[in-house]
């Protein structure tokens, strides 16, 4: 019969392991949560190829190899998106519209947004509950963006909204490669200031959603949805603006193809700085 010194020492012994064997699982796990994102999540495709011009428009192909170089010095892609080619390869055409039904079920969609009081606006936003009950309609123009997609069938259903609050492009390309993968949408990416872009050679269309690089002196980032165009070509949104009655949600009108310098990408831009970039996602699998 062992003597009580050494059931005591085998106690301890045993005691001794588990605690190693805690220390090891703790090891691995505190280095696993320090691996950077880009290890844990699937690889991004490389940068636009050197050399694009200023205010062209690129398109996805996946297959294309590319250099990962910066598009330009007025360029804000700090970052790897899917691998583009120039716009001549693709031919833009009267044809290029969202599927009717889709199109009708996105604008239906987005006129249950509007809000003409900021406290109607603020119970949209928190309904959405992209920010907890801290959700305000002040700075919930990408969840917003997101959920029209979402509501109309165009994206998954089970995005997270809080991955697209105050969402930073070149900080976080991962959540918009998974929302918006390049096999069932074309990435364009525009230097041009949004106030000087050409909306007749590139004319935007329902369904797109946009990306708005911030200028200088006090500008931000903005995302929207484009919700219907009418047949003027006029695009038009549903998104958060600021006015005489608080934050509200409005349908307004983005521009006007006959008329340069009308519309809300004029008026973002009237008593601030050019926005340097734009960013479009369109769902190329949804056109006509």
């Amino acid at each position: 019969m062992p003597k009580p010194g050494q059931v005591l020492d085998a106690l301890w012994a045993l005691l001794g392991f588990w605690v190693l064997l805690a220390l090891c699982l703790l090891a691995i796990l505190i280095g696993l949560n320090s691996l950077p994102s880009h290890t844990l999540a699937a690889p991004m495709p490389s940068a636009p190829p050197a050399g694009t011009p200023v205010g062209t428009v690129t398109r996805v192909q996946t297959s294309v190899a590319s250099t990962p170089t910066a598009t330009s010095l007025l360029t804000p892609l700090a970052f790897s998106l899917p691998d583009l080619v120039p716009p001549e390869a693709t031919a833009f055409t009267s044809q290029g519209v969202l599927n009717r039904e889709l199109a009708q079920r996105l604008y239906e969609v987005s006129l249950t947004y509007l809000a003409s009081t900021e406290g109607e606006a603020n119970a949209i936003a928190r309904n959405l509950g992209f920010a907890g009950a801290g959700s305000h309609a002040s700075n919930m123009c990408g969840p917003l963006a997101v959920a029209l997609l979402r509501d109309a069938g165009l994206i998954e259903v089970y995005v997270d909204l809080h991955d697209f609050w105050l969402l930073q492009m070149d900080k976080n390309p991962a959540v918009v490669y998974e929302v918006f993968p390049p096999t069932k949408f074309d990435y364009y990416h525009f230097d041009t200031p949004i106030n000087e872009f050409d909306f007749q050679a590139f004319p935007l269309l329902p369904g797109d959603f946009l990306y708005l690089y911030a200028g200088s002196r006090g500008t931000f980032n903005h995302m929207l949805t484009v919700t219907r165009v009418d047949a003027a070509g006029r695009a038009y949104t549903v998104t958060n603006l600021n006015g005489p009655a608080g934050y509200t949600i409005q349908e307004a009108m983005l521009y006007d193809p006959s008329q340069p310098g009308v519309g809300l990408f004029y008026d973002y831009t009237i008593l601030t700085a050019k926005r340097t970039a734009t960013m479009v996602l369109r769902d190329t699998a949804a056109l006509t």
